[in-house]
């Protein structure tokens, strides 16, 4: 059996926004504007002095541009036209911690397997990856599947893409 790669072996480069805990919702999607059109999908990250205090996905954002009432049990007929414009008015001067998640973080040296765990058990995408403390960039689920796919078959006993007949 080969040995498990561990985060370090496929960090890639990824996309990221630092921006400052006092900063607004409407200067996030500002700064984060040049990533998108160059066709990346940057994550945000605050800072408070030199520490991550959290992050943001463009799903978080997302999360609080939709008014409570659009969310939950409680079903209610929504009105959608002009829904979006209306919401971005309301929170395009939000603080960005209002809309944060707290950070998460798996060490460079930590095997795929947990990084996986890390991403299930936190529910997010992609998490932050530090070397002795220092924060050195992100992984995510879509790498973890790249690799998964690249191995050879036989290292896993897949058959890339097909699955067997029942009989």
């Amino acid at each position: 059996m080969a040995k498990e790669k561990r985060v370090r072996d496929i960090m890639g480069f990824s996309q990221m926004v630092e921006m400052g805990h006092e900063s607004t919702v409407k200067e996030v999607v500002a700064a984060a504007l040049p990533a998108l059109k160059a066709g990346y999908n940057p994550t945000i990250v605050v800072k408070e002095r030199d520490n991550i205090i959290g992050v943001l996905c463009w799903n978080d954002l997302l999360n609080v541009l939709l008014p409570p009432y659009t969310k939950g049990e409680i079903k209610v007929e929504i009105f959608w036209e002009g829904l979006l414009l209306d919401q971005w008015r309301t929170i395009a001067d939000l603080n960005v911690k209002d809309a944060m998640r707290s950070p998460v973080f798996v060490d460079i040296d930590d095997t795929l397997a947990k990084v996986a765990y890390t991403l299930i058990e936190s529910k997010m995408s992609s998490v932050l990856v530090t070397d002795r403390g220092k924060m050195v960039g992100m992984i995510g689920a879509g790498d973890l599947f790249n690799e998964l796919y690249e191995c050879p078959a036989s290292e896993f006993n897949v058959n890339h893409g097909s699955l067997p007949l029942a009989k």
